[in-house]
This record gives C-alpha cells, structure tokens and sequence, in this order.
C-alpha cells in the first residue's frame, strides 16, 4: 500500500531560531505531490507572546488526548516525511516527523507541528514500504513534533524497519529519565528498546549551541548510543542545512540554520 498524499497545501514557513530536540522540516515553494515528502496541511499561524515561556513539558490538553486517541490503530499522525536524508543521523536516512507536541520550546524550529489535530494519516505498512522501497536508506530518525506521543506506533515501524536490517533513532524532548519512569508516555519503555540512538532533553534556548562539530543544539541536551556499532558513525551536526530539490523546482530545507540563520544575505 502505498502512501496517499493530500491536496495542495499551504507551505511551511520558518520560525526564528531552531527547534533544538528535533531537526527541521521547512518546505518552500508550491507543495507537491513528490513521493519523497509529505507536507503538513496546516499553515504556520501568528506564535503569540505567551507560548514562549519556560521549557517545561506541559501536560497534555484533553483535545491533544482525544485527537491521539483517534488516530485508527496501526497508523501515525505525521507532519512530514522526506528521503535520503544525511543531517539527521548517520548515513543516508528517511525521517519521519510526527504531528504534535504540547511543549511549545522557545525558538522552536517547526511550531507547525505542535498542533495535535489530524494532519496526515497512514499506516505503519505505508511508510514502512516507503523507507525500505529506497535501497541507499541504512536507518530511519523519527522527529516531530514528540515521537514519543505515538510511541506504540512508532515501535511497530521501527521493528519493520529493524527487521529489514535498518538501524532506527530517535529525537525526543523528553529525558531519558522521564522516558524511564511510571508516568512516561505510553508505549515509551517499547520504543526505547527499538532505538539504537536516541537525542534527548528539551531545546533550551538560554544554552543553545551554533558548532559545526555539535551533535546537538543546545548544552542538555545528550546522544544516547545504545548500539555499540554505531559509535563511530556520530558524524552529523547541528548546524549542518540539507536542501532537496525536485523536479517541479520546490525544495525541501531540513537540518539545522544555526549560525547560518544569522549570516548577512
């Protein structure tokens, strides 16, 4: 089965700064219907004032609960997808960013994705024959928006992927430590064990980092290497920029601006 897009949708634009925890989708240019990515539908609208506060993890709304609990079993919400990536993991990788996250980080590099309202519905089988349709994929990063708001889904398709020889990672604005305990998302003791990296800890803007040689974006953040065979394979950087452009001339930006952001144009 193979994924359905949506109708033309509105194109993403960029927040000021980065989205630390997860690495950035920005669309620029008419959406297509190219099958290397899947554009979210919502716009970006006005981010008011009061959704830049302290970096804590807010609790669920009881719309945010509701709109996960109607996602139809064996199926993800998603923000994006786009392939053969080489700034968001080791090696050539599909990404797959997961539609909502009720942290709303300052400076976050994709506030489109914070909404829990259906955006993109597919099936695990989709984009798992999406990933391992393309032969240059070795591993798949999962980013967002939170995977681990949809972690029991997110598990099913990294033990696809798995299973297929691909290696899995994952970022998340949660700590390990809140991953580990009693009231951590549910599903996340399951996704944990698929992962072979995981990028933890929240974006903080106050400790942010701009380094070409830094595997994350600001100083809490940790890379948890769980499969001893990718240890000397850390060689992405966060603030490395990834432009795709295809062949109707819309181009796919994801990675990181960091200092370029701030370069004299």
């Amino acid at each position: 089965m193979g994924i359905s897009f949506p109708p033309p949708c509105t194109s993403l634009y960029p927040a000021k700064g980065i989205y630390g925890c997860h690495r950035r989708i920005l669309k620029n240019s008419a959406c297509s219907t190219h099958p290397r990515i899947l554009a979210s539908k919502m716009g970006i609208g006005i981010l008011h004032s009061s959704l830049q506060k302290l970096n804590v993890m807010a609790p669920l709304t009881p719309q945010a609960a509701a709109a996960l609990a109607a996602i139809p079993p064996g199926h993800l919400n998603l923000m994006g997808y786009v392939s053969e990536s080489e700034v968001n993991g080791p090696g050539c990788r599909a990404v797959v960013w997961v539609q909502g996250c009720p942290r709303a980080c300052a400076g976050c590099f994709n506030p489109e994705s914070w909404p829990f309202a259906e955006n993109l519905t597919v099936s695990i089988e989709a984009i798992a024959t999406r990933i391992l349709d393309n032969p240059r994929h070795e591993g798949v990063t999962f980013s967002g928006g939170e995977p681990f708001w949809q972690a029991p889904a997110l598990a099913e398709l990294a033990r696809q992927v798995k299973a297929a020889g691909l290696n899995v990672m994952s970022f998340t604005g949660f700590t390990l430590g809140e991953l580990q305990a009693a009231d951590a998302p549910p599903g996340a003791s399951d996704l944990l064990a698929q992962l072979d990296i995981l990028v933890d800890g929240p974006f903080l803007e106050s400790q942010a980092i701009h380094a070409p040689d830094s595997l994350v974006s600001s100083r809490n953040q940790r890379v948890r290497v769980f499969n001893p065979e990718l240890r000397d394979r850390l060689t992405w950087a966060s603030d490395r920029l990834e432009v795709h452009i295809l062949k109707d001339g819309t181009r796919i930006f994801t990675g990181f601006y960091g200092q370029l952001s701030n370069s004299p144009h």
